[in-house]
C-alpha cells in the first residue's frame, strides 16, 4: 500500500491543527491583554462559532447538489479569507469593536473548514484511494501540539501581538497543502485488494435518488439523538478548552504553562491517532464515540479538583481515549451508516453539534466565570459531560442497522 496519499493528507491535517492552535486556542490571551472580560471573549466565539454553524451545512449541502465546489477549493478560499482578517488585526493593538470583531471572522473561518478537512479523506477512502485517517489526525495533534508550546514561548518572550502574524504564516501552510491535494493525482494510488469493499458505488438513478428529497433526519433519525450528545461533550470541552488560561491562571500559571499544557493535550492524543486503524477493526465505531464521552467526563473531574499546575498537567492525560478518540471515531461514524451521498452533509452536520457546543460552552463558560467562579464552571463542565454520554447510549447504532 502506498503511502503517499497519506502524507500528503497529513501534511494538509498536520498544517489545520497548527493554525487551529494559534487560531483558536490563543484568542483568550490576545483579548485579556486587550481589555476584554470574559464574558466577552465568550461573545466573540459565540458569534463566530454560531455563524459557522450555519455556513458548514449550507457549504457542505452545495458541494453535494454541485460538485463544482470542492472541498478542496472551500478549503483553498477559507485560508485566504482567513489571512486576510488576520493581516487586518496587525493594525490594531487596543481594544477595539473591530477587533473582536476581526477574531470573529477568524473563527467562523477556521471552524467552517473543519469538516471539509476530514470529508476529504472520507472521500479518498470512498474512492478506493488508502489514507490512515488515525496517522494524518495523530500528525495533525503533534503539529497542534508543537505549535502551542511554541506561541505560549514566543508571548512570554515577546507579547499577545505575535499571533496575528502567527496567524498568517500557518494559514498558507493551509493554502498550500490543500492546493497540492487533488483526488486526480491520487487516483493510481488506490488499494486494488480493498477496493471494492471501501469504494461505496451507487448508481446514477437510484433509490437513494428518491430519499434525497427526505429530511436528512428522517433518513438518519438516531444521528439527531447522537449530534445532540455531541454538542453536549463539545460544551464540555469549549469551557475547558477556551478558558484552560484562566484555569492556569487561577493556580499560579501563565501563558507559557497554558501553552505547556496545551501541548501536553494535543501531544497525548497520538498514541489513539496512531492505532486507531487497529481499534476500528476490532471494536465498532458507535462504542469507540461511547468510551470517548466517558474520558470527556473524566478530564472535567480532573480539572475541578487539580491544586496546581502539575494537577492541570495530569488533568490532560484522559485526552488520549476523550477527544483523541471521539474525532477519528465519530468521522468514521458518520461516515459508515451513511450514504456516499450524504457523507460531506454528515460531517457538516457532525462539526456543526461541535460547533454549537463550542459556541454554548464558549458564552455559557465566560458568564458562568465573570459571576461564579471557575468551581461552578467546571461543574456545570462535568454535567454536560454526563448527559452527552447519555445521549450517545441512545442515539448511536451499528452500521449494519443503518
Amino acid at each position: 500500500m502506498s503511502m503517499i496519499p497519506t502524507v500528503r493528507y497529513s501534511f494538509l491535517q498536520g498544517s489545520y491543527w497548527c493554525s487551529f492552535s494559534v487560531a483558536y486556542c490563543f484568542v483568550s490571551v490576545f483579548l485579556l491583554a486587550n481589555g476584554y472580560t470574559n464574558s466577552e471573549i465568550g461573545l466573540v466565539f459565540a458569534i463566530g462559532g454560531f455563524s459557522a454553524a450555519i455556513l458548514q451545512p449550507l457549504i457542505g449541502n452545495h458541494i453535494n447538489e454541485y460538485g463544482k465546489i470542492t472541498m478542496r477549493r472551500v478549503i483553498m478560499v477559507g485560508a485566504v479569507f482567513i489571512m486576510i482578517c488576520a493581516a487586518m488585526l496587525c493594525i490594531f493593538s487596543e481594544k477595539q469593536f473591530l477587533l473582536g470583531t476581526l477574531f470573529c471572522l477568524v473563527t467562523i473561518g477556521l471552524q467552517t473548514l473543519m469538516p471539509f478537512v476530514n470529508a476529504v479523506c472520507m472521500e479518498c477512502i470512498n474512492r478506493g484511494i488508502s489514507v490512515n485517517f488515525g496517522l494524518a489526525r495523530g500528525i495533525g495533534s503533534i503539529c497542534y501540539a508543537a505549535a502551542s508550546y511554541a506561541i505560549g514561548k514566543l508571548i512570554s518572550i515577546y507579547n499577545e501581538g505575535v499571533l496575528p502574524y502567527c496567524i498568517i504564516g500557518s494559514f498558507v501552510l493551509v493554502y498550500i497543502a490543500a492546493f497540492f491535494f487533488t483526488y486526480k493525482s491520487l487516483e493510481g494510488q488506490r488499494n486494488t485488494s480493498v477496493q471494492s469493499e471501501n469504494i461505496k458505488n451507487e448508481p446514477e438513478f437510484s433509490p437513494v435518488d428518491a430519499n434525497r428529497r427526505k429530511s436528512f433526519f428522517k433518513k438518519y433519525p438516531r444521528f439527531l439523538v447522537f449530534l445532540i450528545g455531541v454538542c453536549l461533550i463539545f460544551i464540555t470541552h469549549n469551557i475547558i478548552n477556551t478558558y484552560l488560561f484562566q484555569i492556569c491562571q487561577s493556580l499560579g500559571g501563565g501563558a507559557e504553562e497554558y501553552g505547556a499544557a496545551s501541548s501536553l493535550s494535543a501531544a497525548i492524543e497520538l498514541p489513539t491517532m496512531l492505532l486507531f486503524s487497529q481499534l476500528i477493526i476490532r471494536i465498532k465505531s458507535n462504542r469507540l464515540v461511547q468510551i470517548s464521552a466517558a474520558f470527556f467526563a473524566l478530564k472535567a473531574v480532573m480539572h475541578l479538583y487539580a491544586s496546581g499546575i502539575f494537577g492541570i498537567y495530569l488533568a490532560q492525560l484522559p485526552q488520549i481515549l476523550g477527544f483523541a478518540l471521539f474525532i477519528p471515531a465519530s468521522t468514521y461514524y458518520a461516515n459508515e451508516i451513511m450514504h456516499r451521498r450524504d457523507g460531506a452533509k454528515g460531517q457538516t452536520y457532525l462539526i456543526s453539534a461541535n460547533t454549537i457546543g463550542c459556541v454554548i460552552g464558549s458564552s455559557l463558560g465566560g458568564m458562568i466565570l465573570d459571576r461564579f467562579g471557575i468551581n461552578i464552571m467546571l461543574i456545570v463542565a462535568i454535567i454536560t459531560s454526563v448527559l452527552g454520554f447519555l445521549f450517545f447510549i441512545i442515539g448511536t447504532q451499528e452500521a449494519e442497522t443503518a
